[in-house]
């Protein structure tokens, strides 16, 4: 019996963490103003696997059209702050909005590929 109860609790455990896993985006950026690494978390639009985490310290705008879903979860739960490093200067002010242009009318030039050996 007593078996069965520690199966029980870790099968409650583990489906608990799949279950938050498929319901939160876990974004990992970097601070602006201190340059510090900074962790947030966005609840999902709805419960998927993709982009669970995502480290958005290296994204570019290209990237942003790829991650459609959580840029749109940023801008909704007013936390688009955490992609400033992506905006233009002159658009600094309004983060949300140049992040809604981007994602409507994405970049036309893709990365090249190296060449190859």
């Amino acid at each position: 019996m007593k078996w069965f109860f520690r199966f029980l609790v870790l099968f409650l455990l583990i489906a608990g963490w799949a279950l938050a896993a498929l319901s939160v985006h876990l974004v990992r950026a970097t601070n602006t103003a201190t340059g510090q690494e900074r962790w947030v978390v966005v609840p999902k639009a709805r419960m998927a696997i993709s982009d669970t985490y995502a480290d958005v310290r290296a994204w570019t705008v290209a990237d942003l059209a790829e991650h459609r879903a959580l840029v749109t979860r940023l801008i909704e739960s007013g936390k688009a702050d955490v992609l400033t490093p992506l905006v233009p200067a002159e658009h600094q002010g309004d983060v949300a909005g140049f992040l809604r242009d981007a994602l409507a009318k994405p970049p036309t030039t893709a990365p090249t590929a190296p060449p190859g050996t």
